[in-house]
């Protein structure tokens, strides 16, 4: 009865031992082996097509790289790293087990573009202007489009709001949006006259008067308090 018991106790411990390999084993396999290391990463848009080295710029910048155990892989830190990238709008990384990573990437879209004048001195060539009013510079180039921003880069949102905002025909007639101020901000049309729009509320009620009062062709309108609509400087309309 003695050996039974002793012959227990010892198929016990060596099964002990040998689940406690086998954790081991695992966890190495999954957090320090090549097995389930990265041997494939890609790089998807959203949107359009990314230059080769728009797409090694989203790899390097995530930080991941081929060989890493995918486990270790922070796919929520790498994810915010790539959103601060300004011309990435959303990023999204994914492990594919057992051995790929895929990050998917959307672009900002240009509504609006910044002259080099506006921001920087070492800027050389116009910035795209997103929805947001980030400013941004899209791989691979772009065609410019939208009207010219100006003014101060901290309205730059409501600036663009505004124009966002405007109906159509009236968008089409907007060649720069000034913003002096979040509150202050001015349209000017390509017949070269200056809408004082205001701040970025009421933007229906103030596009409806702004119809009405270009009926009269004149130097400026300010629809800045749309229930006190003004026009300025009136052009001789014969």
């Amino acid at each position: 009865w003695l050996s039974r018991q002793r012959l227990r106790r010892r198929l016990r411990g060596v099964s002990l031992i040998g689940l406690t390999a086998l954790v081991v084993f695992g966890f190495w396999i999954v957090w320090f082996s090549p097995w389930l290391a990265v041997t494939k990463l890609s790089v998807i848009s959203l949107d359009r097509e990314l230059p080769d080295q728009a797409q090694n710029d989203v790899i390097v910048t995530s930080g991941i790289s081929l060989g890493m155990p995918l486990a270790r892989i922070d796919a929520e830190q790498a994810t915010i790293q790539l959103e601060e990238v300004a011309w990435i709008d959303q990023a999204e990384v994914r492990r594919a087990w057992p051995d790929a990573v895929v990050i998917a990437v959307a672009m900002r879209q240009p509504v609006a573009r910044a002259e080099p004048s506006e921001l920087f001195d070492d800027e050389v060539e116009p910035l795209a202007v997103d929805r947001n009013g980030v400013l941004f510079s899209p791989p691979g180039g772009w065609e410019e489009a939208g009207p010219i921003l100006r003014g101060d880069r901290a309205a730059f949102g409501d600036a663009v709001r505004v124009f966002m905002d405007l109906p159509e025909d009236l968008a089409g007639k907007v060649r720069i949006v000034q913003a002096v101020s979040s509150n202050d901000i001015r349209l000017q049309l390509r017949d070269e006259a200056i809408v004082r729009w205001g701040d970025a509320r009421d933007g229906e009620l103030k596009a409806r008067v702004l119809k009405v009062l270009l009926k009269e062709k004149a130097e400026g309108y300010d629809v800045s308090t749309p229930d006190l609509p003004s026009i300025f400087e009136t052009k001789d309309n014969r």
